[in-house]
């Protein structure tokens, strides 16, 4: 089975003819069943003239469902989250700022940025957990 195949597995009914005796007669006779040139006619301008009319359309405005409104929260958050995380490796990336012409001076200062981001992650570590032990023990 592959797609466009849906449904094609069952073989459409071949047209049939009925016929009919009339009690006295002694063969079954077919009778034709066309149709009037006026009937077709007809047929053929109501089907045309469904086509060509408008069809109107009242669009009604969807209301979001909780549901929805769930999601777009969840999207945003993590959306602002990959950003703020994206801002913060652009900072720290750029600490060492531009390099001058004494290289000792340049490691000195790049040691004290480092010694004070790193207090910064250890203390703010260190507050996260104690306000977690906190949370646990009320």
């Amino acid at each position: 089975m592959s797609w466009g195949t849906k449904g094609s597995d069952k073989a459409d009914p071949l047209p049939s003819v009925s016929s009919t005796k009339s009690k006295g007669a002694e063969h079954a006779v077919v009778e034709d069943q066309t149709p009037e040139q006026a009937d077709v006619d007809a047929a053929f301008k109501e089907t045309v003239t469904r086509a060509i009319t408008k069809v109107v359309k009242k669009e009604i405005p969807e209301k979001p469902t909780t549901d929805d409104q769930n999601k777009t929260f969840r999207t945003r958050l993590v959306s602002i989250w990959m950003l703020t995380n994206a801002g913060l490796a652009i900072a720290i990336e750029s600490m060492t700022g531009m390099p001058s012409k004494d290289p000792t001076a340049d490691e000195v200062a790049l040691q004290k940025k480092q010694s004070t981001y790193f207090g910064v992650i250890l203390y703010a570590t260190f507050a996260l957990s104690l306000i977690r032990f906190i949370g646990v023990r009320v």
